[in-house]
């Protein structure tokens, strides 16, 4: 077999970070993307929005639970204004906010840079996995594998191309540096091991709450690894324990955490909503992991496509572990990546599912397929014999080779195209958004956008770029689905939503739905709009909304706008009496918006210039 022959020839420890290096090299040139835009506001000090202001360090608090403050944050469209008054949404991430400190105080406006320090975690990355692949695989040519599709995984480099994401790099970083360690220490009995270990515990921790996953591995390590007596096994992994309770009462303490979002959940606060949500993010992990399916993809499905998604993931998981199960009841390394990887998803079971939550259960996913490569190729009795799953095997490797081997370096950087393409696509909002200092002394109202987070990155990317921006921005409405807009007197509107409010999971960011619901009669006050809920669904969604603005709506300081083909355009006021129907083919869906616009961006060339403008 050629290609086992190519994988032993060359040390990959050495290669398979060149690899990465590599796949990621048209990333230098994709520019900022959505929250990379946040964090660079952050760092310059709010430009244009100084009352926001706060420490470098905390660059990834975008809300702090702050009444007060969120209210000033919904007035600038930091924040829409069905957000939760107390919404907070603050993680702690030091080690990673440092990193990205060095980048402004380096080379600020270098996105090319700020890139390559990103593409110097994954390669670095990318070799302790190959050392922790080589450490626990045998032959040689399964390690290299491993470590080979670990690499070039196109869900770790589309992940690794998005700045804000390196956080995820670097968490995972340090945990299979924790295993490593870990591994030493019970091993060789190096009492070093067990403090690298415990330090790279933490510093994972601290670079990403993402990193409590590694705990998993290492509990599994403690049930089929080690092969010291049980006490001695209990007691290796009290020092973790130690670990997650300083860090989390640390983490409270400090004023971060979770609180009022659909999208990121803490399973302390609302555990049965955590549990009922895992059900449904569980299995999109696991699709993403073995069948290459993208994890959001249940996000953009119509009701009868969900049903189907469902079975599909159901036979596709039952089938697979079928597959496994012999090695698995056979081979206790099978049953420590197994139980390692079910495990390190469930704090990933916490936020919506995405690529770059697959960093840490990718280790045990991939060593899983890897195993099952090496029993194929090996020929063991179980797969090539007259049993039920020769033929099963057959077709499961061939789809394992292709999804794992061939398909991902082709995946991989047009993703990386991707991103950089949704970056233009955001950057269109801005387009009928005047830039002139003038735009500070009017009040932007946009009627309907596809989705609330495109709200949300006006204000940060414009303050990225130092563009003035507006006294006011605000949205009426969020969300894909027909809208009537009826001017019920000359300051007043009353929109009524088909498809209601945070109705899609990508809209739940700023308020969950189930924590807390919406009831008629609820109302919200800005400076210069009263916004009073008439009318929710089942849900306790808004379906019929008033918006009473303090002046009138032709007022020379209100400038109009709503989305249409693809683009923020005037919004003309219907008449006092009057209503106008906002269809859902103009209002338009967000993901094929995206992707139609991939196509004909600038990006699909890695063209990217970072344009600033003075305050």
């Amino acid at each position: 077999m050629r290609f086992r022959t190519w994988l032993e020839r060359w040390d990959f420890r050495l290669w398979t970070p060149i690899i990465g290096a590599v796949l990621l090299v048209p990333s230098l040139w994709s520019g900022l993307t959505a929250d990379d835009h946040y964090l660079r506001m952050v760092l310059q000090g709010y430009p244009g929005l100084p009352e926001f202001s706060q420490d470098s360090l905390n660059i990834f608090t975008f809300a702090d639970g702050d009444v007060e403050r969120n209210a000033a944050a919904m007035e600038r469209g930091l924040l829409p204004w069905w957000s939760v008054p107390s919404l907070r949404l603050a993680f702690w991430r030091p080690i990673s906010a440092l990193t990205h400190w060095l980048d402004h105080r380096l080379w600020p406006d270098n996105t090319v840079l700020v890139h390559a320090h990103s593409i110097f975690w994954y390669v670095a990355l990318a070799l302790v996995v190959a050392c922790f692949y080589r450490r626990f695989f045998t032959p040689i040519w399964v390690a290299a594998l491993a470590a080979l599709m670990y690499v070039i995984d196109d869900a770790h480099v589309i992940a690794a191309s998005w700045v804000s994401s390196r956080n995820s790099i670097i968490t995972c970083l340090f945990a299979v540096l924790a295993l490593l360690f870990h591994d030493r220490w019970r091993r060789g009995g190096r009492g070093s091991g067990a403090l690298l270990a415990s330090l790279c515990f933490a510093a994972s921790l601290m670079s990403c709450e993402a990193g409590i996953g590694v705990a998993g591995y290492l509990f599994a390590y403690a049930l089929f690894v080690d092969e010291r007596s049980r006490k001695s096994r209990l007691v290796s992994l009290i020092p973790y324990a130690v670990i997650v309770v300083v860090w989390r009462v640390a983490y409270v303490h400090l004023g971060y955490g979770v609180d009022g979002s659909g999208i990121y959940l803490d399973p302390t606060r609302v555990p049965m909503q955590y549990l009922s949500q895992s059900i449904v993010r569980m299995p999109a992990l696991l699709m993403a992991q073995f069948a290459a399916v993208h994890p959001g993809a249940r996000m953009i499905m119509t009701p009868r496509e969900v049903n189907a998604y469902g079975v599909s993931v159901v036979v596709t998981m039952v089938f697979i572990a079928w597959m496994l199960w012999p090695q698995i009841r056979r081979d206790r390394m099978m049953r420590f990546w197994s139980v390692g990887m079910v495990l390190s998803l469930l704090p990933a079971c916490a936020a919506l599912p995405e690529y770059r939550l697959l960093f840490i259960p990718g280790l045990g996913g991939l060593a899983l397929v890897a195993h099952f490569i090496h029993a194929y190729v090996s020929k063991s009795p179980w797969l090539t014999g007259r049993t039920r799953r020769r033929r099963p095997a057959k077709l499961l490797f061939a789809l394992w080779i292709l999804g794992f081997v061939i398909l991902p370096p082709l995946m991989g950087v047009p993703g990386e195209f991707w991103m950089a393409a949704y970056h233009d696509h955001v950057m269109r909002l801005h387009d009928d958004i005047p830039k002139s200092p003038g735009v500070a002394d009017e009040d932007v109202i946009i009627v309907t956008l596809p989705s609330d987070v495109w709200l949300h990155s006006i204000p940060y990317v414009r303050s990225s770029l130092r563009w003035p921006s507006p006294r006011a921005l605000m949205t009426l409405h969020a969300g894909v689905g027909t809208v009537e807009l009826k001017r019920t007197d000359a300051r007043t509107l009353v929109l009524r939503s088909e498809k209601t409010f945070v109705s899609k999971p990508w809209a739940q960011m700023f308020r969950g739905p189930v924590a807390y619901p919406f009831a008629a009669g609820d109302s919200v006050r800005l400076s210069n709009v009263s916004i009073d809920v008439l009318d929710v669904d089942e849900r306790s969604r808004p379906t019929r909304v008033r918006f009473r603005f303090d002046k009138e709506l032709e007022a020379a300081a209100n400038h109009w706008l709503t989305w249409s083909d693809d683009n923020l355009v005037p919004f003309t006021l219907p008449g006092v009496g009057e209503s106008v129907r906002l269809t859902e083919t103009t209002i338009g869906d967000l993901a094929g918006a995206s992707d139609k616009h991939f196509f004909s961006s600038r990006k699909w060339m890695g063209v990217h210039r970072l344009e600033t403008g003075p305050l």
